[in-house]
């Protein structure tokens, strides 16, 4: 089974042999008076449920295997403009959202959200990535910054060299523990202790 989010078109699953459409009809309509759904994330979390972020005023959306359930911020998401989710070692969902209103970034505990803002210390909230690093830290790259987060305070990153980053839109790591990570300024890779320029 996969599942395949488009741009503007809501998700996708294909079974091997036919493709159904999902989550086309949420959100805003457009100028047009349609819907055009933006799924730019799908993940699974610890108990199978797959979650979907709308770009397109459509919240996150959970699908158990049969049924799909929205959250929206009158339910505790910080934004209905969804850009990322990730499911952390915990089981906990991370939400990053487009950036407007008093949008953060939001977690959930399969129970409530939490949504943690600039006021806390977040230094971007349009954010566009999120990691998990082995050793339970969050990363997180927006527009205004690239932070990370020990599960008690957000420290922006800074390199051996006193640089910021932001603008960044993706972060991942690898088997060796290095950070990689990029956006529109550059392509990086942090081992631990400097970061190296990997677009020249």
């Amino acid at each position: 089974m996969y599942w395949i989010g488009t741009n503007g078109a809501g998700a996708y699953r294909y079974d091997g042999k036919t493709f159904t459409n999902h989550l086309s009809e949420i959100g805003d309509t457009m100028p047009d008076g349609l819907y055009h759904n933006v799924i730019q994330s799908i993940t699974e979390d610890n108990d199978g449920n797959l979650w979907f972020s709308s770009m397109s005023h459509g919240g996150a959306n959970k699908f158990d295997g049969k049924t799909f359930t929205q959250y929206m911020p009158k339910d505790g998401l910080s934004d209905d403009q969804v850009r990322t989710n990730i499911v952390d070692g915990k089981g906990n969902v991370w939400f990053g959202f487009n950036g407007n209103r008093e949008s953060g970034l939001t977690s959930f505990d399969g129970k409530s959200f939490q949504t943690f803002s600039e006021k806390d210390g977040l230094c971007t909230k349009n954010i566009r990535a999120i990691y998990e690093d082995t050793k339970g830290n969050l990363w997180i790259g927006g527009m205004q910054g690239f932070c990370t987060y020990n599960g008690k305070e957000f420290t922006r990153f800074v390199d051996d060299k006193g640089d910021i980053y932001e603008q960044i839109v993706f972060i991942t790591g690898d088997k060796q523990n290095n950070i990689w990570f990029g956006g529109i300024n550059g392509f990086w890779k942090y081992d631990g202790e400097k970061v190296v320029d990997m677009s020249r």
